[in-house]
């Protein structure tokens, strides 16, 4: 509470101080400071220009031109430049230059140029230059040009240039360039420029130039490179790839890897298809004018009541005209969901013929894996394989088939 009590009473001086006239300005080489006005320069500390102040609990001037030492605070009306130590804060009206460590946080009004490192935070009301380090949170409200690591937050009202580092979240309202971190979370509302990497999730509501990493989501208005995500890819206009594990959503993006892409001026359709092992499929294929994702389900028409399928895979079309194209996809289809697994994985290179608008049927070779731990799938591997391994505990085999279909666009 002494502390609190403390604090508050020093942010009072400082605010007074600030804002105090005096027909001149003193300098001194040095100040020796208790608390003010118990000082080598009295009651008038705040408009004396130092060389150096030594604070045994806090002191006030209106600059200092090579460093101050708080016991717990340093109160600088205009700039501060050198070395500034401080026990709990350093209060600067205009610019912190050059060195800065505190136990609690650094304050600068207008900009910070250098090494800060504070135990809670860095707050920059300008522009910030150099490395800051603060044990939760940063906040600029300008621009950031270089390094900014916080244990929680990196807040920044304008660009953001360099390489900004938090555990929890980066708030940059402006843009952001360079490379951004972020245990859980990067949020830029403007422009986004480089690399953003996130535990969690990238949100970009601009432009986003390079890469977007994610553990779980992106969501970007426009991105141009690669946007990378565990779960979910969200943009507008998407010049380049986005690559999620489940979902992808955009407006345009001719290359979306996922399962399931949603693109505004894509292409969808259901199919059915069959295929050599006595699979019957029906599936949701997604995407742009290249790359599409494949979902499907169906059943096995060989071992009955075991028979569930669950499809999941990629494509990629080279098209030929208006009415032909070639479709290359890879798949792996769950095969028979018992206590035992059967997986197959194939290429399939299959010749699409557009017959009306909005309906294709497509027919093509294809080349597949299939393992097997359950023996009462055995009947379902063909009788010719290229190459075939099988003992008590398990049945491989990579053979050559087929796969044929119709499918409805839309």
């Amino acid at each position: 509470m002494r502390k609190v009590l403390l604090c508050a009473v020093l942010c009072t001086v400082f605010c007074v101080a600030a804002f105090a006239r005096s027909d001149e300005d003193k300098r001194s080489a040095f100040q020796f400071s208790f608390v003010y006005p118990l000082s080598t320069n009295g009651r008038l500390a705040y408009i004396y220009d130092n060389g150096f102040s030594l604070n045994l609990l806090a002191g006030i001037s209106r600059s200092e031109s090579a460093g101050a030492f708080g016991g717990l605070a340093n109160v600088v009306r205009y700039d501060l430049n050198g070395v500034a130590v401080a026990g709990l804060v350093n209060l600067v009206g205009h610019g912190a230059h050059g060195f800065s460590m505190t136990g609690l946080a650094n304050y600068s009004g207008r900009e910070r140029k250098g090494i800060h490192i504070a135990g809670f935070g860095n707050h920059t009301v300008g522009r910030f230059r150099g490395l800051q380090f603060g044990g939760m949170t940063n906040m600029v409200f300008h621009s950031v040009q270089g390094f900014s690591v916080a244990g929680l937050t990196n807040l920044i009202g304008g660009d953001s240039n360099g390489l900004t580092f938090a555990g929890l979240a980066n708030l940059v309202g402006g843009d952001m360039n360079g490379f951004s971190l972020a245990g859980t979370l990067n949020i830029s509302s403007g422009y986004g420029s480089g690399i953003q990497i996130s535990g969690l999730s990238n949100v970009t509501t601009g432009v986003v130039t390079g890469l977007q990493f994610a553990g779980i989501a992106n969501i970007a208005g426009e991105t141009k490179g690669l946007q990378f995500a565990g779960l979910v890819n969200v943009a507008r206009k998407v010049k380049g790839v986005q690559f999620a594990g489940l979902v992808n959503v955009a407006d345009s993006c001719d290359y979306p890897i996922g399962i399931v892409n949603l693109i505004r001026s894509g292409e969808k359709s259901i199919a059915l298809l069959y295929d050599e092992t006595g699979n019957a499929t029906a599936s949701f294929r997604s995407g742009g004018k290249v790359l599409y994702g494949v979902a499907g389900f169906g059943v096995n028409t060989r071992i009955g009541t075991r028979a569930l399928i669950l499809e999941a895979g990629w494509g990629a079309r080279v098209k030929f005209g208006s009415a032909l194209r070639l479709n290359n996809e890879l798949t792996t289809k769950h095969v028979a969901f018992t206590n035992k697994a059967t997986f197959k994985s194939s290429y399939t290179l299959s010749l699409a013929w557009r017959i009306i608008k909005s309906a294709e049927i497509f027919a093509g070779p294809s080349i597949s894996y299939m393992y097997s731990n359950d023996p009462r799938n055995d009947e379902i591997f063909p009788s010719a394989s290229l190459w075939e391994k099988r003992n008590n505990a398990k049945h491989q085999a990579i053979f050559a088939g087929y796969s044929a279909g119709i499918q409805y666009l839309f």
